[in-house]
């Protein structure tokens, strides 16, 4: 469970900043840890590093990982001006916790980590963070809506993983939830297309192979916001 909006003080530099935090609990939430990935010292405090970074906003837990390796995939999208970053935490040490880097004032507010899932995309046999890394923090595939150039859907704002087709491979279903449906409807008077504004779809990826994704399905519903 996480806090993104969790501020802290770092004291030496007066500043109060929306750092985030997490909180990983077991044996029936009576062995709790805290990891907040963004709250590190010396401090990285400043909207150009860390202390923006709201670290908790999305998190995903692999249900298959490597041996001794168990680890939590925090998202924190307020890191750099705003790009984002993906923290790889080891839940059974808390220095060990690589991030992406930071790619560049091309890639600013592109707000990585909005939303997190693992599912097993390059055939390892281990879950991978989604949409861009592996396990290892090694970049996959930038999947984004090839069908629409349209600017604001938020394509990506929530994400699930899951064998949809039963062929034992991983498939993933994004949501997009400000999609403008400008094809669909036509006014009963004038016959010309009626926008439906912020109706939200559903964007289906099918794994054919490893990091080889098919785009299979769109339904154009007024869904795809919840995680």
């Amino acid at each position: 469970m996480c806090a993104p909006k969790y501020k802290y003080f770092f004291s030496k530099f007066e500043v109060i900043e929306p750092v985030g935090t997490c909180f990983f609990t077991e044996q029936g939430f009576t062995k709790t840890q805290e990891f907040a990935s963004c709250r590190q010292e010396p401090a990285r405090h400043g909207r150009h590093r860390f202390g923006y970074g709201q670290c908790g906003f999305s998190a995903a837990l692999p249900d298959r990982y490597s041996k001794g390796d168990e680890r939590a995939f925090i998202g924190a999208p307020g890191v750099w001006y705003w790009q984002g970053a993906i923290f790889s935490q080891n839940v059974r040490n808390f220095t060990d916790r690589p991030n992406t880097e930071y790619g560049g004032k091309e890639y600013d507010h592109d707000m990585m980590g909005y939303a997190t899932a693992t599912g097993d995309l390059d055939g390892d046999g281990l879950d991978d963070i989604l949409v861009l890394y592996t396990s290892k923090l090694k970049m996959l595939v930038n999947l984004t809506d090839p069908s629409s150039s349209q600017q604001g859907q938020y394509c990506g704002g929530s994400l699930a993983v899951t064998d949809l087709d039963k062929d034992g491979r991983d498939d993933i279903i994004m949501g997009c939830p400000f999609y403008t449906d400008y094809v669909t409807v036509k006014d009963a008077k004038t016959q010309e297309r009626k926008p439906q504004y912020d109706v939200g779809k559903v964007v289906v990826f099918y794994q054919t192979a490893p990091v080889s994704i098919l785009l299979c399905a769109q339904n154009v519903q007024p869904y795809g916001k919840s995680h």
